[in-house]
């Protein structure tokens, strides 16, 4: 038979690392030059402008404005936005993003100097 304190101490210790391992990986604004809230669609929304950098996890997006939806873990980015993994140092450049911070989807415009690739979807590591 399992001896109380035993028992008591797997509970504090699942406790401890059970939430850690089930958090789900929110995207977090760091930093923008102004800030106002809303509804768009019938979701509230946060919109951010001006040098508006976010992060999730080792991949920083920045871009010129965003509508940052908290409670869905999404954004929806205009221009000059760039996608920085810090893991392999690899960027992206768009003009446009839709960004799904759960299923790690997201949706580009991406701008080239000859051309531009619309609606290309590409899964993020």
């Amino acid at each position: 038979m399992w001896d109380k304190r035993v028992i008591f101490l797997l509970f504090i210790l699942l406790m401890i690392f059970v939430p850690e391992s089930l958090a789900q990986r929110k995207v977090k604004i760091i930093r923008n030059d102004y800030m106002e809230g809303g509804r768009k669609d019938g979701r509230r929304y946060n919109k951010a402008v001006g040098d508006v950098l976010f992060l999730q996890e080792m991949t920083e997006i920045y871009c010129d404005s965003a509508y940052f939806y908290r409670r869905d873990n999404s954004i929806e980015a205009f221009g000059h936005i760039r996608i920085f993994d810090r893991q392999d140092s690899s960027e992206i450049f768009a003009d446009f993003l839709k960004y799904d911070g759960d299923d790690l989807f997201v949706d580009l415009d991406i701008a080239t100097d000859t051309e531009i690739f619309q609606d290309l979807a590409h899964h993020l590591p």
